[in-house]
């Protein structure tokens, strides 16, 4: 184990690589509470406003692959200073946006501060002492998901008690103590192998999904098998496509398609695919159900209340369909105060040979 100053350093490195760490869970979750009531006050659609959270994750696709290899490159701390930059940034166009656009863009530039998430985990697994490294790794992966908790709460707490607005200048503010914490107490670390960065394939993947989520998201207004939304979808398709043939002849991919065939890998990315799905459930339509003017003024055991219930009949259908036998009653005999006891003759109630 390292002694004298290194130590110091590096466990301030590793106090100021957590705060990044939270910062990241509040950056991409702190704003989904307050979805509803920035509808209501720009008076949109839902779609609309669902870009908020996707301008933020398409700009995060793209950013943090990237950020990865420059951070090889040219040094992981410098990247790491423009990651938290645009997070400053994007919180600072988006607490002075007057309209869903500005705020929109403003997501795409706090999207781009996504790189911090490798970054961060590279910077750790350099400075760490020796077999400490996955603990420290570990503690900054478990940190982000204490931040998007956090961010949850934080969220609503700061729209309820002063406004939507509030919460971006909060994400300016710890980007601002952030951003000089890594330049006073986190070393720079050294670089890797000089590699090319693979931008064609940056711009391929996020091309392919803007494509396909702009299509999606705006059906309902054109129509499904409008000529716009058919060209959308078909411009995703091909440009995937095309993606997937670049990365698989390129020496330096942005994805290793050959690793990503392996099993352990597909089956990884499946699972984390389906959790970032239910999040984003959970992140957009739950807070649309739960603000539903009929769900506020009436209490629950009253929802149901109006509706009719299944008769006996239409009831017993269901179970004959199903095969459920009812149970048979044999109908109790009324007791008439004597018993036939069983080696014969009538006895009391309660006879000792029964």
């Amino acid at each position: 184990m390292r002694s004298g100053p290194f130590v110091r350093s590096d466990r301030a490195a590793a106090w100021v690589l957590g705060v990044g760490a939270l910062d990241l869970g509040l950056e991409q979750f702190m704003i989904l509470p307050v979805l509803p009531a920035i509808q209501r006050d720009h008076g949109t659609s839902i779609t609309t406003v669902a870009w908020l959270q996707t301008a933020f994750l398409l700009a995060a696709v793209g950013a943090v692959p990237l950020f990865g290899r420059l951070g090889d490159m040219y040094g992981k701390r410098r990247l790491l200073l423009i990651a938290i930059a645009a997070f400053a940034a994007g919180s600072l166009v988006c607490a002075l946006a007057n309209s869903v656009g500005g705020l929109i863009a403003g997501r795409a530039v706090q999207g781009v501060g996504a790189g911090l998430g490798p970054l961060a985990i590279g910077i750790a697994r350099d400075r760490a002492p020796r077999g400490r490294a996955p603990v420290w790794i570990g503690l900054l992966i478990a940190t982000a998901g204490a931040g998007a908790a956090v961010g949850l709460l934080a969220g609503g707490v700061l729209a309820e008690h002063a406004s939507v607005s509030a919460i971006f200048w909060v994400l300016f503010g710890i980007a601002a103590v952030l951003f000089a914490g890594v330049v006073l107490l986190v070393p720079e670390t050294p670089r890797g192998t000089a590699t090319r960065p693979d931008l064609i394939g940056s711009f391929l993947l996020v091309g392919a999904l803007v494509s396909f989520l702009l299509a999606v998201s705006k059906a309902n207004t054109w129509g499904w098998g409008s000529a716009k939304v058919v060209t959308l979808i078909v411009a995703a398709v091909v440009v995937l496509v095309t993606f997937i043939a670049y990365e698989r002849a390129t020496a330096e991919p942005l994805l290793d398609m050959h690793l990503l065939a392996r099993r352990p890998a597909w089956s990884a990315n499946l699972v984390a695919f389906a959790m970032g799905f239910a999040l984003f459930i959970a992140g957009i339509v739950v807070p649309q159900i739960a603000t539903l003017p009929g769900l506020r003024r009436r209490p629950w055991p009253h929802i149901y209340a109006d509706r009719p219930r299944p008769s006996p009949g239409r009831a017993g259908d269901h179970r004959r369909r199903l095969g459920i036998r009812p149970a048979r009653r044999t109908p109790r005999r009324p007791h008439s105060g004597r018993r036939r006891c069983a080696r014969g003759g009538d006895r009391l109630r309660r006879p000792r040979c029964c």
